[in-house]
């Protein structure tokens, strides 16, 4: 009698279980909404001039702070649950990105880096005298980019290179997870470990190399090389041979292989 019940057993705790999985992944997006609410909704309060040494952290309220550790919690919820959810995991990467890179960019009026402005000045120059003062400064030596630059803003119409510099740190972050996603489609390791990595890659970025820059553009490049690389020039070490077996890296077939080389030795 034990033998017949087992499978109905388990065929009953099935439905539990994806009932239990459904559950804990509402609460983990329900508290990724209430985190981001109580991140932002205090920022129309924050009075910039009173910034210290800390920068803009010293001036941020406690619930803005309450609703970035409530965002953390909601990841780490999804990563305990026995499947990925990656609509829920991709949503809570964005708002990370949002709420770590965005926040300056949506508080102060004007492009946080000086260096910033700076590659403003390099690609108004180009773009004005259509010549790279090559003795001027050395980052002049890398052209290409500012043309680039010049170029799309010519093409589009955006005469105002302002709201460029201001959000480029967020999107040039957002543009880094393609490649960097690619990446880790073809790691050995589980769903949890790839999609905590991706979360750790915007996290603990270093913080002020996201600006509208040839570095950034480079490194950007670079991933996308990477992840090329890694996903259709790889060298794979086992090829399928027929259903339900695999040829072994000395093309001799495995055990079995080996006991023909054997007997025809």
């Amino acid at each position: 009698m034990a033998v017949r019940r087992e499978p109905e057993e388990r065929a009953g705790q099935a439905p539990r279980a994806d009932a239990a999985d459904r559950r804990m992944a509402l609460a983990a997006a329900a508290l990724l909404v209430f985190g981001t609410a109580l991140f932002w909704s205090p920022l129309r309060h924050v009075d910039l001039d009173a910034m210290d040494g800390f920068g803009l952290v010293g001036v941020l309220p406690g619930a803005t702070l309450a609703g970035a550790a409530a965002i953390v919690v909601s990841f780490m919820l999804t990563l305990a649950l026995p499947r990925p959810h990656r609509v829920l995991l991709v949503a809570q990467i964005a708002v990370l990105i949002a709420t770590l890179h965005g926040v300056a960019q949506a508080l102060e009026p004007e492009a946080r880096f000086p260096t910033a402005w700076q590659t403003a000045g390099f690609i108004e120059y180009i773009e004005r005298t259509h010549t790279v003062a090559w003795d001027l400064d050395a980052r002049f030596s890398t052209p290409g980019f500012f043309a680039f630059v010049a170029f799309v803003l010519k093409a589009t119409g955006q005469h105002d290179i302002s709201p460029v510099l201001k959000w480029a740190p967020p999107f040039t972050d957002l543009m880094y997870l393609v490649p960097y996603m690619l990446i880790l489609r073809v790691l050995r390791a589980t769903w949890r470990a790839k999609w905590f990595a991706a979360w750790l890659f915007i996290a603990a970025n270093w913080v002020g190399q996201d600006y509208l820059s040839p570095q950034a553009f480079a490194y950007l490049l670079y991933l996308y090389f990477v992840a090329i690389l890694v996903n259709w020039f790889r060298h794979h070490d086992e090829t399928p041979r027929r259903a339900g077996r695999r040829r072994s890296p000395d093309g001799s077939g495995g055990a079995e292989g080996r006991r023909r080389a054997g007997g025809l030795a």
